[in-house]
Protein backbone atom coordinates (compact mmCIF):
# COMPACT_ATOMS: atom_id res chain seq x y z
CA UNK A 1 0.00 0.00 0.00
CA UNK A 2 2.80 2.49 0.60
CA UNK A 3 4.74 1.76 -2.50
CA UNK A 4 1.36 2.01 -4.64
CA UNK A 5 0.38 5.33 -2.56
CA UNK A 6 4.17 6.54 -3.78
CA UNK A 7 4.47 5.51 -6.60
CA UNK A 8 0.79 6.82 -7.48
CA UNK A 9 0.02 10.00 -5.51
CA UNK A 10 1.82 13.40 -4.86
CA UNK A 11 2.07 13.31 -0.96
CA UNK A 12 3.35 16.61 -0.33
CA UNK A 13 1.57 18.49 -3.12
CA UNK A 14 4.87 19.75 -4.63
CA UNK A 15 3.25 19.57 -8.77
CA UNK A 16 1.33 22.68 -7.54
CA UNK A 17 4.58 24.80 -7.30
CA UNK A 18 6.21 23.20 -10.03
CA UNK A 19 3.90 23.20 -12.59
CA UNK A 20 6.30 22.30 -15.67
CA UNK A 21 6.54 19.10 -16.87
CA UNK A 22 10.65 19.66 -16.53
CA UNK A 23 10.60 20.55 -13.23
CA UNK A 24 8.52 17.31 -12.46
CA UNK A 25 11.55 15.53 -10.82
CA UNK A 26 12.47 18.54 -8.63
CA UNK A 27 8.79 18.35 -7.63
CA UNK A 28 8.55 14.75 -6.60
CA UNK A 29 12.43 14.32 -4.88
CA UNK A 30 11.36 13.70 -1.63
CA UNK A 31 8.68 11.18 -2.15
CA UNK A 32 11.42 10.00 -5.15
CA UNK A 33 14.19 9.41 -2.54
CA UNK A 34 11.93 7.65 0.11
CA UNK A 35 10.51 5.35 -2.54
CA UNK A 36 13.82 4.24 -3.65
CA UNK A 37 14.50 2.87 0.20
CA UNK A 38 11.35 1.10 0.55
CA UNK A 39 12.20 -0.35 -2.98
CA UNK A 40 15.21 -2.17 -1.14
CA UNK A 41 13.03 -3.66 1.09
CA UNK A 42 10.50 -4.98 -1.93
CA UNK A 43 12.87 -7.11 -4.17
CA UNK A 44 10.22 -8.97 -5.69
CA UNK A 45 8.87 -5.50 -7.16
CA UNK A 46 12.63 -5.23 -8.29
CA UNK A 47 12.98 -8.39 -10.32
CA UNK A 48 9.79 -9.44 -11.65
CA UNK A 49 7.69 -6.35 -11.87
CA UNK A 50 9.75 -4.77 -14.79
CA UNK A 51 6.10 -2.48 -16.03
CA UNK A 52 6.01 -1.03 -12.40
CA UNK A 53 9.40 -0.56 -12.36
CA UNK A 54 9.55 1.35 -15.73
CA UNK A 55 6.87 4.04 -14.48
CA UNK A 56 8.57 4.23 -11.05
CA UNK A 57 11.83 5.50 -13.06
CA UNK A 58 9.37 7.65 -15.91
CA UNK A 59 7.56 9.75 -13.11
CA UNK A 60 10.22 10.12 -10.71
CA UNK A 61 13.67 9.64 -12.23
CA UNK A 62 13.37 10.83 -15.67
CA UNK A 63 16.43 13.01 -15.65
CA UNK A 64 17.96 12.98 -12.28
CA UNK A 65 19.32 9.71 -11.35
CA UNK A 66 20.79 10.65 -7.78
CA UNK A 67 19.12 10.82 -4.92
CA UNK A 68 19.33 12.05 -1.42
CA UNK A 69 18.51 8.99 1.41
CA UNK A 70 19.41 10.88 4.52
CA UNK A 71 21.95 13.93 5.81
CA UNK A 72 25.25 13.57 3.49
CA UNK A 73 23.95 10.46 1.90
CA UNK A 74 23.94 9.97 -1.79
CA UNK A 75 22.78 7.26 -3.99
CA UNK A 76 23.19 6.92 -7.76
CA UNK A 77 20.50 5.09 -9.12
CA UNK A 78 20.40 2.56 -11.77
CA UNK A 79 18.19 0.11 -12.90
CA UNK A 80 20.05 -2.81 -15.20
CA UNK A 81 16.71 -4.37 -15.81
CA UNK A 82 15.33 -1.57 -17.50
CA UNK A 83 16.37 -0.17 -21.06
CA UNK A 84 15.71 2.96 -23.21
Amino acid sequence: MVLARLRSDDLYNQIVVYPLPEHRSTALATQASMLYVILNFASDMLHTQQAVMREIVDKHFPDNWVSTTGVSILRVIFFPCITV
